[in-house]
């Protein structure tokens, strides 16, 4: 019964007729993207963004949220834990603020005003054609964000730890490091095919959950660490993955720190 009940739920939540307006993915770059997140959720690109536009954004990040009080982040995680602020709270800006309660995370949404590099990757079309490809319907930006993370005890890493960003539908964001990203700076974490109806029915323990523990993600791939994909890569890397699937920011370890950027968007 639990089964039975499970298909349903995905079923709602994944069912859409086929867009047939869709454009035909043609170019390599694009079909291999296509081919990574059908078999496995997540694809990788190394050198996507250049060194010295990297430089560049890096310093725009730093120059508005050391601007930013302590007063005013104050302000800012106390309202984030409201649901109508989950992406961030404004005080005056075109962007929106975002903290962890650890302080180890902060974001900005809406960046793509922040800086023309960002608009850039916000705007690329290719990456957003991509994802309309994967989930068969159309997808437009609902912003981009950047985040500057470093270390703090007990921190979660960035997302606030194992989820999936919806229990049942498929979505999809691309995400690029402006920052060398190892295990002690943060790099993303995923569970290759985890996004799969097969993965939801017989991998993941209590199934109506989208936020795990570690524990539970061991659970998942049998104890087996080396099941779990670490996205390391330089600054530039880009990673482009099923938001259905299980994943996070691995937490940061002494001394680590990670800026990046990632497109959110929405049917």
């Amino acid at each position: 019964m639990r089964q039975l009940e499970l298909l349903r739920k995905l079923y709602r939540g994944r069912k859409n007729p086929k867009d047939s307006s869709l454009p035909r993915i043609s170019d390599a770059f694009s079909e291999h993207a296509l081919y990574d997140l059908k078999h496995r959720g997540i694809h990788i690109v190394p050198d996507f963004l250049p060194s010295n536009m990297i430089s560049d954004i890096k310093q725009s990040i730093d120059r508005c949220l050391d601007h930013v009080s302590d007063e005013q982040w104050q302000q800012v995680r106390s309202g984030v834990s409201s649901k109508e602020n989950r992406f961030g709270v404004s005080i005056g800006d075109p962007w929106h603020l975002w903290i962890d309660k650890e302080g180890s995370d902060q974001r900005i949404s809406q960046a793509e005003f922040l800086h023309t590099g960002i608009s850039g990757f916000a705007s690329d079309e290719r990456l957003r054609l991509i994802g309309c490809a994967y989930l068969e319907r159309q997808i437009t930006l609902r912003f981009c964000m950047v985040n500057r993370t470093k270390y703090q005890p007990a921190n979660m890493g960035s997302g606030g730890g194992w989820h999936r960003d919806n229990n049942y539908k498929r979505g999809f964001k691309s995400l690029i490091y402006l920052s060398d990203s190892d295990e002690q700076n943060g790099c993303f974490q995923y569970l290759d095919r985890s996004a799969s109806i097969f993965h939801h029915l017989l991998k993941t323990p209590f199934p109506d959950k989208y936020q795990f523990t570690h524990d539970e993600v061991l659970q998942m791939v049998s104890s087996d660490e080396h099941k779990i994909t670490s996205a390391i890569g330089k600054a530039g890397t880009m990673v482009m993955f099923d938001t259905n699937g299980v994943h996070r920011g691995k937490p940061l370890e002494p001394g680590g720190s990670r800026y990046a950027m990632t497109n959110y968007y929405i049917d």
